[in-house]
């Protein structure tokens, strides 16, 4: 089966997630060696996995 590109819905599955709009600024090339160490010590930070 073909994909039909214009009858394709107007907007993409993943736009109607809370957070698909949001860019990802990666800053790990700007932190230094031991960024790690230093937020794993602070009690205030959040880890997610």
């Amino acid at each position: 089966m073909s994909f039909r590109l214009f009858d394709a819905p107007l907007r993409e599955p993943s736009q109607f997630v809370g957070f698909a709009g949001n860019m990802i600024d990666r800053q790990s090339e700007n932190r230094a060696d031991d960024s790690v160490e230093k937020a794993l010590a602070d009690p205030s930070a959040r880890l997610l996995l």
